[in-house]
């Protein structure tokens, strides 16, 4: 509610005018210029009753759904982010070119260096085979990838929802006369 004040004209009527008017001119039916005083001076003119201002045009319908849209477009980015930064896959395992560069490593060592190497590498890799060496890595890899794969995924069902949710709840409260109708004349 704000405050309205009468201010007189020459011709005789008087305008209703606010604060916001306060120091400005206005116009009377007559057309005549009228000087309205500043915001001090409003306090010498007559008061009018309480103006009651307009409501808003924003409902509770327009809010829900501008809610729905900001929290979706909130879990599109993350999907994107999601999307855009998922681990890379796990490398192919190329058993041909390992062997050809260990044995151009190999050529150098001594019998007894050869020897070691053996023990410490290559017989746990002769019992157990050369791609069960590196299986949990890959495993692992694959986890992070399906992991990241579901949290992106989570997140553009959560954004479908939450875009849904407030449609349909701001219809349901535009229907059910929660949101009431303002016409501006």
């Amino acid at each position: 509610m704000s405050v309205a004040y009468l201010l007189p004209c020459p011709c005789g009527q008087s305008l209703r005018i606010n604060v916001s008017q306060a120091g400005g001119v206005v116009t009377c039916d007559c057309g005549a210029s009228v000087v309205v005083p500043r915001l001090r001076e409003l306090r010498n003119l007559p008061e009018v009753e309480s103006i009651e201002e307009r409501p808003s045009a924003w409902g509770a319908a327009q809010g829900v759904l501008a809610i729905g849209a900001i929290l979706a477009a909130l879990l599109l980015a993350a999907a994107g982010w999601l999307n855009a930064n998922e681990p890379p896959a796990p490398p192919q395992v190329d058993t041909a070119g390992y062997l050809k560069s260990v044995s151009v490593g190999v050529e150098g060592l001594s019998p007894a260096q050869s020897y070691d190497l053996w023990l410490q590498r290559y017989q746990p890799l002769a019992s157990l085979g050369f791609v069960d060496d590196l299986q949990p890595q890959i495993d692992l890899a694959q986890q992070a990838i399906a992991l990241h794969r579901t949290y992106r995924n989570v997140a553009l069902i959560a954004a479908g929802l939450a875009l849904a949710g407030g449609i349909v709840a701001g219809l349901m409260l535009r229907r059910s006369g929660v949101v009431k109708q303002v016409n501006h004349a």
